[in-house]
């Protein structure tokens, strides 16, 4: 049973020092020119959302897969979403 709760105390620990989502995790392990790029990428995704649908060019799937996965971020769309609509744990941490 030790190593149940330890492991689940271990979890836990990790889940309140986390800060970021993973998309904010991910500008955190980018060069400051990319970082610049991905964020910029969100703002236009961003800018984009008021539009309808079927004239949108920059969308969280574009960012999602051919902005971040195909560049070594393996990421899911719903995740990409949420830092988007600022709903994401970067929100609740300030950042």
């Amino acid at each position: 049973m030790l190593g149940i709760s330890s492991d689940v105390e271990s979890k836990w620990q990790q889940a309140q020092q986390r800060k970021l989502c993973k998309v904010g995790d991910i500008l955190l392990k980018l060069t400051p020119e990319d970082a610049e790029a991905v964020v910029r990428a969100v703002e236009l995704v961003r800018e984009d959302a008021d539009r309808p649908q079927a004239d949108r060019f920059f969308t969280v799937v574009w960012l999602q897969k051919d902005v971040l996965t195909s560049n070594g971020f393996p990421i899911g769309k719903t995740v990409v979403s949420e830092h988007v609509r600022k709903v994401c744990a970067c929100e609740q941490a300030g950042q």
